[in-house]
């Protein structure tokens, strides 16, 4: 009797320490859940912080491109036909405004390699040309650009968007250039300046012209810049694994 006794107060011992051990293997696990939960929350977190965001500038797009991404919206085009001669400056037309000195659309092959019909500007070359005032709502903007009497002027161009301003500095232009750009958040205006060839002690300047100024939006989603999953999953996970431990908690 007293061994059975013995031999179940040890048995109960026993099951007294599985228990106990039991429950701080699952306390012990919990607070790893815990620490692991929290440990990618900060992590993704951390992601978002510090990463560059998706689009922080507007960005360049070569012809391809700007085909296709544009494709099924409205895109405007100024191509000059029939309305040539000096015009008032700054000069507004279909789908913008072009401020320079003394702007001035010409009808010459050897101007516009492209066509007989663009925008020039009789000033000087080496001043600032700007596009602005465009329509509302605009996140694409492209033109051609043609040299006419040199292929080795570089160029700074400055693009200011919604999102930012795109700086593009010493593009070398060749006899025709086209020149696109995308900012989700609308495209404000696009500048120009020739900053001439070194030739000996003297920097000369080419005259250049602008054809084809095609402006369009209306697109609702950003095709070039995607969201990260990894990140957003790591934060998903990191919420709902907390939001379980609570609901833990609470039952």
């Amino acid at each position: 009797m007293f061994r059975t006794l013995g031999a179940s107060l040890r048995g109960s011992g026993c099951g007294s320490r599985a228990l106990v051990g039991g429950q701080h293997r699952e306390n012990h696990r919990a607070a790893g859940i815990k620490t692991s939960l929290a440990l990618g929350l900060a992590l993704a977190l951390g992601a978002l912080t510090f990463a560059p965001a998706a689009q922080a500038t507007p960005i360049q797009l070569d012809a391809t491109q700007f085909t296709a991404q544009t494709q099924g919206l409205t895109v405007t085009t100024e191509d000059f036909t029939g309305v040539s001669g000096v015009k008032p400056n700054p000069y507004s037309f279909t789908n913008g405004t072009f401020t320079g000195r003394t702007p001035i659309v010409v009808g010459s092959g050897s101007s516009c390699p492209n066509s007989f019909w663009c925008l020039a500007d009789a000033g000087r070359p080496q001043e600032t040309k700007t596009f602005s005032a465009l329509p509302a709502g605009t996140q694409f903007w492209a033109a051609e650009l043609s040299m006419v009497t040199r292929t080795d002027n570089p160029f700074d161009i400055t693009v200011t968007g919604g999102s930012g301003t795109l700086e593009i500095t010493g593009l070398v232009m060749e006899s025709l250039n086209f020149l696109g750009f995308f900012d989700p958040l609308g495209i404000l205006s696009v500048s120009f300046l020739n900053k001439g060839t070194q030739v000996g002690n003297s920097t000369r300047f080419s005259f250049y012209s602008f054809d084809n100024i095609r402006t369009a939006g209306g697109l609702a989603v950003d095709p070039v810049a995607v969201s990260e999953p990894g990140t957003l999953a790591l934060l998903g996970l990191g919420l709902l694994g907390l939001g379980m431990l609570r609901r833990r908690k609470a039952a």
